[in-house]
């Protein structure tokens, strides 16, 4: 298993009738089993959930996952996990840390209470720092055509460098 991992979401196309059949419009194949799978990053998949998996800690239905996805990865040896908004919240991230994992992904801007970052114009980022139950948590809102938050316990936005920016 690579220390870099990546927990995503994938549509098995299947029209027929069964009860873990969904129908998610946005996806390009809007029918069929979601499997959200755990993935190294040479692409390999180390374990996948079709299901709801039992109950876990107090969190949400994504976080849910997000545990039991999780329990192959040794704990305390500086794995790294990434995943997008539809995993990632503080509790998530919090977790995570006191299991040993260190965690990074985007965020929505709702599920960060009491943060507020408000866009800064094009280019600049604007970076919060929080404690929470001994976890710091480094929140950093970079700005450019659409804004994108990332929620991280172990990275924050240094060091800065200077870019050109260029146009397809």
């Amino acid at each position: 298993m690579s220390e870099k991992l990546t927990i995503d979401e994938q549509m098995v196309p299947f029209k027929g009738r069964h009860r873990l059949k969904q129908y998610l419009p946005p996806k390009p194949k809007n029918w069929g089993y979601k499997i959200i799978f755990l993935a190294g990053s040479d692409g390999i998949p180390h374990n996948l959930e079709v299901d709801q998996p039992p109950e876990l800690p107090n969190v949400g239905a994504s976080e849910k996952v997000v545990l039991q996805l999780v329990q192959p990865i040794p704990k305390e040896e500086n794995y790294n996990l990434f995943f997008d908004n539809w995993f990632t919240s503080v509790p998530l991230v919090v977790t995570l840390a006191e299991q040993g994992i260190r965690c990074t992904g985007t965020v929505h801007g709702n599920r960060l209470p009491g943060v507020n970052l408000k866009r800064a114009g094009h280019g600049p980022f604007k970076e919060k720092m929080a404690m929470v139950r001994e976890t710091t948590l480094y929140v950093v809102k970079w700005c450019d055509n659409h804004s994108v938050t990332l929620m991280s316990d172990h990275i924050g936005a240094n060091p800065v460098i200077e870019v050109d920016r260029w146009d397809c």
